[in-house]
């Protein structure tokens, strides 16, 4: 069975916290959005999984990601399955206050 390529890139202080734009992984398929984000854990540091998740599992709020230039919420969230041919981009949020 052969690999799926992802290309990722990075917005925002996310880019800080990766060290890069962007990058190209090769995953074993089948490739969802959070295995991809499982993917970068192992890669870059247990640190990201404070980031990208929250103490329940659950996406963390302030991460959002784009799959090909739109919020995949309709299309599955993270289960969403890739082929290779999307990009995703993945930008951390800041929270805000407000009155």
């Amino acid at each position: 069975m052969s690999t799926v390529e992802i290309r990722v890139s990075y917005l925002g202080p996310l880019r800080q916290q990766m060290n890069c734009r962007e990058e190209n992984l090769s995953l074993e398929p089948p490739v969802t959005v959070r295995s991809v984000l499982n993917h970068l854990i192992q890669r870059h540091g247990e640190h990201l999984k404070d980031v990208f998740f929250n103490a329940q599992g659950w996406l963390d709020p302030r991460v959002m990601f784009l799959v090909d230039g739109g919020r995949p919420h309709a299309k599955q969230g993270l289960e969403m399955e890739l082929s290779g041919r999307e990009e995703i981009q993945i930008f951390l949020g800041l929270p805000m206050a407000g009155g």
